[in-house]
């Protein structure tokens, strides 16, 4: 049994379960060397696909503004393309907001994207000052995650709790001084 002055360091909110929470790096490192790099090959390949879906995309709104750009003033076939183009910058701008969001632990993409527009935290091409975003709208990340505390019957009073030897039985007679059976 601890005495009270060990009950008194300790703080039973702060203990956690002894199951330490999932984190990818730390996962990754304790791997071997063969899940290492099997792994490393597919996160390559997934973002050299990202890459190339990118430069597709800013490739394909250039052909746009080049088209507009050979067509007639007041065409409406060029203000067409020139909208389009416009249309596609703004996708790929929000998408590479909302990439970097999830990465920031943002709650509410699209708010997030939505105040941080109002504010212009966000540049022309998807690029956001987070820190001030999160300064300004705590509300929209998701709060530190806090360790989970032990639930038993003493975690309130700061002691550890007597083991129970008998059942309920035995500590209700132990309580009122009869002898146990």
């Amino acid at each position: 049994m601890p005495t009270p002055d060990e009950t008194a360091t300790t703080d039973p909110a702060t203990e956690t379960t002894g199951v330490t929470p999932l984190v990818y790096d730390a996962w990754i490192a304790e791997q071997p060397d063969e899940v290492k790099t099997m792994l490393a090959g597919q996160v390559t390949g997934l973002k050299s696909a990202l890459d190339a879906e990118r430069k597709s995309s800013k490739k394909f709104e250039k052909d746009l503004r080049d088209a507009a750009k050979l067509l007639e003033d007041g065409n409406q076939t060029k203000a067409q393309l020139t909208s389009l183009a416009d249309q596609l910058a703004e996708t790929q701008r929000e998408k590479k907001f909302y990439a970097a969001a999830h990465d920031a632990k943002t709650n509410n993409l699209e708010l997030a994207f939505m105040a941080a527009q109002k504010d212009g935290l966000v540049d022309s091409d998807g690029d956001c000052n987070f820190d001030q975003l999160k300064s300004q709208y705590p509300q929209l990340f998701a709060p530190e995650a806090k360790p989970i505390p032990k639930g038993n019957a003493g975690t309130g009073t700061g002691a550890t709790p007597p083991l129970a030897t008998g059942g309920m039985n035995a500590y209700i007679r132990a309580s009122t001084g009869r002898p146990a059976q």
